[in-house]
């Protein structure tokens, strides 16, 4: 599944119906075209991470972004 341009909230909802209609298939998210993402989308690919979801072509800055809002 590839994302592009800007990921906000307003689209976690549509995208979290995508992820779990493909539940126990390998879900990949490819990042490689996403220009800008809110607090809430990062935290919401720390969740997919966690469920095994695999991100692709992250962007440095929303890895960074992810780093920052992890948990210590």
């Amino acid at each position: 599944m590839a994302l592009s341009g800007r990921v906000c909230a307003e689209h976690l909802r549509d995208l979290r119906r995508c992820i779990d209609a493909e539940r126990g298939h390998d879900v990949v998210l490819d990042l490689n075209e996403v220009k800008l993402v809110d607090v809430e989308v990062v935290r919401f690919l720390l969740e997919c991470e966690a469920e095994g979801v695999r991100l692709t072509a992250c962007p440095a800055y929303v890895r960074e972004w992810m780093i920052r809002e992890t948990p210590a």
